[in-house]
């Protein structure tokens, strides 16, 4: 497995609703390190959509 799998493992291994909640709870912090919320289970198992802002979107906000 390579270096990036192991990073997005936790994709895998938490519920959705547990995710959900995570999410919620730490809103501020995920705008201020450009983190996006899954939007649905199926986006949070696929691991080919990021979950997080390009670096060049997170430093032009």
């Amino acid at each position: 497995a390579n270096s990036s799998e192991h990073v997005e493992k936790w994709r895998l291994n938490l519920k959705y609703s547990e995710v959900k909640l995570i999410d919620k709870q730490c809103q501020e912090t995920y705008e201020h390190y450009g983190f996006l919320p899954a939007r649905s289970k199926a986006e949070l198992r696929d691991l080919t959509i990021p979950l997080r802002l390009p670096r060049r979107e997170m430093e032009a906000s």
